[in-house]
């Protein structure tokens, strides 16, 4: 994994030692768990350009998919679990990174609709088979869900 993606997927320290050691060679989930209830995580091939990253304690919760250079284009992307539309979301670039984000986040402060729907994205994620994401542009990657379950440690409920 580049650090582009170790700095955007990672905030706390077990998931520093993870990228140190190598503990997630290629295409694959990782997850990791840090005292006082937080949980991160995330998806990504070592050097690529593409990630996903998750993290969550009791503060909130974010789920943020990566992809470098500008592919705003319509400014809205799309989420699909197994070949059935899960959620379109704004995406933005950030000129800094030289990255598009598109990004979900939720805290237990919102609204029941509101964590509702961010946790619908979580567990279809944790359930399903196999994920595509596609940016504004019309690039589209996929995703293997295969050892994604954990990722469930970040319901918002």
């Amino acid at each position: 994994m580049n650090i582009f993606r170790a700095l955007t997927a990672c905030l706390f320290a077990p998931c520093f030692a993870a990228f140190a050691t190598g503990a997630q060679a290629g295409e694959e989930w990782f997850h990791a768990t840090a005292p006082m209830a937080q949980f991160e995580g995330g998806y990504g091939e070592h050097d690529a350009d593409f990630g996903i990253g998750y993290s969550c304690s009791t503060v909130g919760s974010s789920l943020d998919i990566d992809l470098k250079g500008n592919h705003v284009g319509t400014g809205t992307g799309r989420i699909m679990i197994d070949g059935t539309i899960l959620a379109d979301a704004p995406i933005t670039f950030n000129a800094t990174r030289g990255t598009t984000r598109m990004a979900f986040h939720s805290s237990w402060k919102e609204s029941p609709a509101q964590r509702a729907a961010y946790d619908r994205v979580i567990t279809a994620i944790a359930s399903g088979r196999a994920m595509s994401v596609r940016f504004g542009d019309g690039t589209e990657i996929p995703v293997s869900l295969k050892n994604s379950s954990a990722i469930t440690s970040c319901l918002v409920h």
